[in-house]
């Protein structure tokens, strides 16, 4: 994969799950077709994914008004949200939000030099900001450094969680949108740990299915 499309991927996906996408920003997607020429330019299954994406935006006003109801029941609330964006839910027996995993994805940003607009709004290990992070490494011009950093954060982070949490939105979400979005995270995360250096000693990562 291209690092461009690598990069553009961590960008889509944070992005759509940083906060429930407005008209402007659905229309933006459809107009320019950017989610389907990145499907066109990955292929595979997580193209699929995308695909089914640009296929719902594609349908107006009325599939940009489902998926919103849809974040808002996955991620906000006001009841129990169904997919905790958050690593330390994940990572923690009591499902708690601000615990270790949030205080060193902190400093893995700090130490990278990397700051978010709205981290203090949002807990540092929120889904949305560790993809953005993947992203700003991807796109680093010192490669050598941003790599090891990135498949540090990878191992660490990312795909110790990330994986539970798109099996949660697929299993919970009432519309094609985040089901696929989902998929989409699934398969990205797949790729990762299918490219990754073999050297590294890492934790086997078991990834669920990616539904059709």
């Amino acid at each position: 994969m291209k690092r461009s499309h690598r990069r553009d991927l961590y960008r889509l996906l944070g992005g759509l799950l940083a906060d429930a996408p407005p008209d402007a920003l659905c229309e933006a997607l459809v107009a320019d077709r950017s989610v389907a020429q990145l499907a066109d330019a990955v292929g595979g299954r997580l193209g699929d994914q995308l695909d089914q994406m640009h296929e719902v935006l594609a349908r107006g006003v009325e599939a940009w008004r489902e998926l919103r109801r849809d974040h808002v029941r996955l991620f906000v609330g006001p009841k129990k949200k169904l997919a905790p964006p958050w690593e330390s839910v994940y990572r923690t027996s009591k499902r708690l939000v601000l615990q270790e995993a949030e205080q060193e994805v902190t400093r893995a940003y700090a130490a990278e030099g990397v700051g978010f607009e709205g981290m203090g709004q949002r807990p540092a290990d929120h889904v949305s900001l560790e993809l953005q992070f993947c992203a700003v490494l991807v796109d680093r011009r010192d490669r050598s450094k941003a790599t090891a950093s990135l498949r540090r954060f990878l191992d660490q982070h990312v795909l110790a969680w990330v994986p539970a949490f798109a099996a949660d939105v697929q299993r919970e979400a009432r519309g094609d949108f985040h089901r696929a979005l989902a998929g989409a995270l699934l398969a990205l995360c797949e790729l990762e740990v299918i490219c990754g250096p073999r050297r590294t000693a890492r934790k086997k990562v078991a990834l669920p299915v990616v539904s059709a």
